[in-house]
């Protein structure tokens, strides 16, 4: 999804250089989950990315996301 808010912005999807996923509880099977994506810093040739994964029904957060890309 992080992707997406970059090409959403009309760059380049780039490539990965470092991700990483912090988990804080597990979701329900069945459940859906609401995703926001941002673009936290874009540079000329870096693009750094968060994004937020929450259950719809309670709010509740399940897991965070960090994303850095070599545009």
């Amino acid at each position: 999804m992080t992707t997406m808010a970059l090409v959403a912005n009309n760059s380049p999807p780039g490539v990965s250089v470092e991700l990483s996923v912090s988990y804080m509880r597990p979701a329900a099977v069945g459940s859906t989950l609401l995703i926001h994506s941002e673009i936290v810093k874009l540079g000329k040739s870096m693009a750094f990315l968060t994004s937020e994964f929450r259950d719809k029904e309670s709010g509740k957060l399940i897991a965070t996301g960090k994303h850095i890309k070599h545009l």
